[in-house]
């Protein structure tokens, strides 16, 4: 089944999970559903069974890599978030969905060359992936870029 191009879903991949709740609200009030996982293995879990639906995936760089990445190099959780993507596109799934990469962390860094290097594979689509530092925007402006990029 594929997604209904009117639906928008969007799975919030942070561990902050408490300090969500204003955008998650904001984002519901624009009709986009969205569900968070404050851990990768939930993510995957969600991503299996919701991913016909899923509109755009927010991913935290910086968050404990759970099982599903024991096999990547995360550097102790500072690229988890980075290294989730090679995740998806190794076990191939969400791999064409939109991606935006969360982070507090400079978003001039190097979150790109990063998902290039050792473990990259070729077929991660890296034009479907963007960054944007946390608390560039609040929560209404934030739903409404995430609205537009869902739509773009």
């Amino acid at each position: 089944m594929s997604r209904n191009s009117n639906e928008k879903f969007v799975l919030w991949i942070d561990d902050d999970g408490l300090l969500l709740g204003h955008p998650v609200e904001n984002l519901n009030d624009l009709d986009i559903k969205c569900v968070v996982s404050e851990d990768f293995d939930r993510a995957v879990d969600i991503i299996k069974t919701k991913g016909n639906q899923i509109s755009l995936i927010l991913i935290d760089v910086m968050m404990a890599p759970g099982k599903c990445l024991e096999e990547y190099d995360c550097q102790n959780g500072f690229q988890s978030g980075l290294r989730f993507i090679d995740y998806m596109t190794n076990e191939n799934i969400a791999r064409d969905v939109k991606k935006i990469i969360y982070t507090n962390s400079n978003t001039k860094g190097p979150y790109i060359p990063i998902i290039r290097s050792n473990n990259h594979n070729e077929n991660t689509n890296l034009s479907a992936i963007k960054v944007i530092k946390k608390g560039k925007y609040k929560a209404l402006e934030f739903a409404k870029f995430i609205s537009k990029e869902i739509d773009s």
